[in-house]
């Protein structure tokens, strides 16, 4: 079972490679992790593997900017150049803190994390979850903190009004606790539809990320950025496929 995911991942990942040489040079790739750390889920990256995708985009002449600028250059209909790189992570695990942050320094890279902000302190997944205390130190360091629900939940599964309540929650615990604005949201599962864009419009965030494996171009909604995932299964090649 795995090598068939695996191979269908990979003949994906070439697809969306040629498609963009193709028909959208321009166009920036955001990366989405979610724990990076020697635990054996699928979605996590070791330390040694993620040290090395970051060393390869500095050794490489990538360029690594926040999502906050990458969403500035679409608003301001900026030609975005094709080794723009942006790195993102979901749901705040505590590795996140432990082994991402310190890489990041090294590096001096931008990245957003998503909080599911009623689960910060706990458990997620059988992976021990960010504390406020460790979010507030790297949000004063400069990594940026947005919205991803109170609960991780799938908002088309909920009416119009707990969706509203689970995204609003989590806008106002992180901008309550980091005395920041939230602009952009991240879709927990990928699940929306265009009710979830309207109460996002509504609660006045400008853009949101998706799960849709993609690149980043003019062409693309606020709204519906996609992401190219990394996880355990991303060898050093497929990590090429997805920058």
């Amino acid at each position: 079972m795995r090598n068939y995911k695996y191979y269908k991942a990979f003949i994906n990942d070439i697809f969306w490679f040629l498609k963009r040489q193709i028909f959208c040079r321009n166009s920036a790739s955001i990366l989405m992790y979610h724990s990076v750390s020697d635990e054996k889920q699928f979605f996590t990256v070791s330390p040694e593997e993620f040290n090395w995708q970051m060393k390869y985009l500095q050794n490489n002449n990538y360029n690594v900017i926040s999502l906050n600028d990458l969403i500035k250059k679409i608003q301001n209909k900026e030609i975005v150049n094709k080794k723009t790189i942006v790195i993102t992570f979901d749901d705040g695990y505590e590795d996140n803190f432990i082994n991402v942050y310190p890489i990041l320094k090294q590096y001096n890279y931008p990245a957003t994390i998503f909080l599911s902000t009623g689960l910060m302190s706990g458990h997620r997944n059988g992976l021990k979850m960010l504390s406020w205390e460790q979010i507030m130190e790297m949000s004063n360091y400069g990594i940026d903190f947005e919205p991803h629900t109170q609960t991780h939940a799938r908002l088309t599964e909920l009416d119009n009004n707990q969706a509203e309540e689970e995204i609003l929650k989590s806008k106002q615990d992180i901008e309550n606790n980091l005395n920041k604005k939230c602009t952009c949201f991240a879709y927990p599962w990928g699940n929306y539809n265009k009710e979830t864009i309207e109460i996002l419009k509504n609660l006045e965030f400008i853009s949101a990320v998706t799960v849709h494996r993609g690149f980043v171009s003019q062409k693309i909604s606020p709204y519906e950025l996609p992401r190219n995932f990394v996880d355990s299964w991303v060898t050093k090649f497929r990590f090429l496929l997805k920058i």
